[in-house]
């Protein structure tokens, strides 16, 4: 049997991912899109810590210009979002300063 570090973290958190894939679609039978990126947000908002903000929305720099329009991972301990909408609701897109970014993460082909 094979020993993972950490109480096998990583072999858990796939299988989070997983589980979470299969509940949608059984459910909703979805392809990339909005049902796919709150799931991942979802699952994201369960394993990183508190200091990390996600949502689904777009980067915007200091002039204004909007970057993206997938899921982010941003520093909510010293950055709001632009729009201060409800956190856990991953449904609306938000904007965050570039400023705050730590990831961003496409994940559709559109």
């Amino acid at each position: 049997m094979q020993q993972y570090l950490y109480r096998d973290f990583v072999a858990n958190l796939a299988k989070r991912f997983d589980a979470v894939l299969q509940e949608i679609q059984v459910e909703y039978n979805f392809e990339f899109g909005p049902e796919f990126e709150v799931a991942i947000c979802k699952v994201l908002r369960r394993t990183l810590p508190q200091q990390f903000g996600i949502c689904r929305g777009f980067v915007v720099d200091k002039s204004g210009e909007l970057a993206g329009d997938d899921i982010i991972v941003f520093d909510q301990m010293r950055f709001p979002t632009l729009r201060a909408l409800d956190r856990i609701d991953y449904s609306q897109k938000e904007y965050v300063p570039i400023d705050a970014v730590y990831a961003y993460l496409r994940l559709s082909t559109r």
